[in-house]
This record gives C-alpha cells, structure tokens and sequence, in this order.
C-alpha cells in the first residue's frame, strides 16, 4: 500500500475520533476543523509534489475546497481534473428517537454582489437568502469550469459509524457523493432530505479517491559487485484521467446517472493553477486563492484502457 493511500485509509478514522471527542463538550467542531487537518495531513506529502495552500484573507477559509489533479505531460490529453469540494459534518439529533443528520446541507448563502454595482439598501440586505443557496453555488460554480466535478465530503463521528450492510456502504469517518445527485431546492429542505441515511446510498470513501497503487517501487541497477537495489519513486499522485475513470466507474453504479455527462479530463491546466505549481517548486509565494486548495501533481499518463475513460 502506498504512502498516499495509507494515509487515505486512516484518517477517516482520526477524522471520527476527533469528532466523536466534542459530543459533550460546549463547543462543536466545525467542518473547517476536520478540512483543516486533512489539508495538514497532506503537508508532508509537498516533496511527493502535493501542493497545499490556504486563501491569504481567513474569512475565506470555510467549508469547502479545490483539489486539482494536474499532469502537464499526459500523452492522450488529460491533463487536468478539478474537484469542487463542500464539507458537512453529521451531528444526532436531540428527540426521542435519535438519528443523524447534516443540518446545515440546505444552508443559506447571500451571493456577492458583482463587482461595480452599488450595495443593496439595508433592509435588503437583512433579508434571508433561500435556502440550498450555498449547494446551487456548488453547482454554479463547477459548472462554470471545464474539468470540474462538485463533489460533498462528509465528516462523521465514531459513534455513527458502520460497517456496509447489504447495497448499503459502509459509514466511514469521512465519506463523498457526487453533488449533483442532490436535487436543488429553494425551500427549507424537509428533515428527511438531510438525514445522513437518505443519502447513504451513495457514499463511496476516501481512499477512492486516492488509492491508485502508485508506490515506491524497488529496481535493480548493475553494480560493481554484481545487482544492487535501489528504490526509485513513482509519482505518489493518480493522473487526471484516473480520477476521471474511477469516478466515473462509481457514476455507472449508480441509480440517478441518467442524463449526466461522463466526466473527462481536460487538457487546458489553468494559468493560474500552473503559476501556483512551479511557484511552489521555486519555494516562491502563490498568489490569492478562492478557497482551500490541494494540487496532485502527477507525471505522463500512459494509460492506455480506453473503455475506462470515454
């Protein structure tokens, strides 16, 4: 097991201890906290070319993240593949009979204005945005961008964990879904809609998304003395167009996938995304950032399963 896919396989498990730790305490953990020391967890990672950065202006640092796969040298052009990533934790309900769920996963955002318009009277300005704002900017907003998925990472305490039961998967310290898979509604979202088991069906885990079996990989170099060992790395992270692969292998499993694109890699990288790459081997500073962002950047892409990838 690789290094990146061991560390995706355990920290679903701190990440629910963590959690489980403040039930009786006055004070909750947030989603910041857990995306916050998933980002720390990927630091050590940075030689390996993971890159993490943080917005400069902390107000920006919320519950969400980007996680860009970048190859700049893929042979068949999949070079880039973006996930958009909304975090939520799970918290159990108070009445009689108890249940867990994610109370805020219809919660309500007030867009930015656009810039040059004048601010909006203060009366408007004190009126409540609809509900589920904050999950349409989700899909607004990577659907904005070519090569970007919108995905929820779910946080979840020991306490609810289980293991898979039948078609059901398993519950895990951290799992994701495909957002779009969320209908978009401008009401308040009824209970049931954000009951943690109305969406577990269709969770998928974590090491999912980073379990590829890249490695460290022993070679043999002759020697003076006849074969010496040496270990020679592999690029730790998966390529754009494994991670299209794989999720789109999850797209087909699932009962809604009618009428949703197959997600594909694209071959435009992002200036922006570029500049922060080799500004970050430079040892130089990136430049401001939107949101919490991890970059895995692999080498050339020499796959060749075409009915993986459409």
């Amino acid at each position: 097991m690789g290094l990146l896919c061991r560390f995706a396989s355990r920290f679903p498990l701190l990440a629910a201890e963590i959690l489980e730790r403040d039930r009786h305490k006055r004070r909750n953990f947030r989603e910041e906290t857990i995306t916050d020391v998933l980002m720390a967890g990927l630091v050590p990672f940075e030689p390996l070319d993971i890159k993490t950065d943080y917005p400069v202006d902390e107000s920006l640092t919320g519950e969400d993240m980007d996680w860009e796969f970048v190859n700049e040298h893929a042979v068949d052009g999949r070079r880039y593949l973006r996930l958009h990533i909304q975090a939520k934790r799970a918290r159990r309900s108070n009445g009689k009979k108890s249940y867990w769920l994610y109370n805020e996963l219809d919660h309500a955002v007030k867009p930015k204005p656009p810039k040059g318009m004048p601010k909006p009277p203060k009366a408007a300005s004190k009126s409540r945005p609809p509900y589920g704002t904050q999950h349409k900017l989700l899909l607004d907003e990577a659907a904005k961008l070519a090569g970007c998925v919108p995905l929820y990472m779910f946080y979840h305490p020991a306490s609810s964990l289980q293991p898979p039961s039948g078609v059901l998967p398993a519950i895990e310290g951290v799992n994701w879904m495909f957002a779009d898979q969320i209908p978009v509604t401008p009401k308040r979202w009824p209970v049931g809609d954000r009951k943690l088991e109305r969406w577990r069906p269709y969770f998928h885990p974590l090491r999912d998304l980073l379990c590829f079996g890249h490695d460290w990989e022993p070679i043999k170099v002759d020697g003076p003395d006849g074969l010496l060992f040496l270990i020679a790395p592999q690029p730790a992270s998966p390529t754009p167009g494994e991670i299209a692969a794989r999720l789109n292998e999850h797209r087909g499993l699932e009962p809604t996938v009618k009428d949703r694109p197959p997600i594909r890699a694209v071959a435009d990288i992002p200036q922006s995304t570029l500049r922060a790459v080799r500004a970050a081997r430079d040892g130089r500073r990136v430049a401001e950032i939107q949101r919490p962002r991890v970059i895995f950047v692999s080498g050339p892409d020499l796959s060749s399963d075409g009915d993986r990838q459409p």
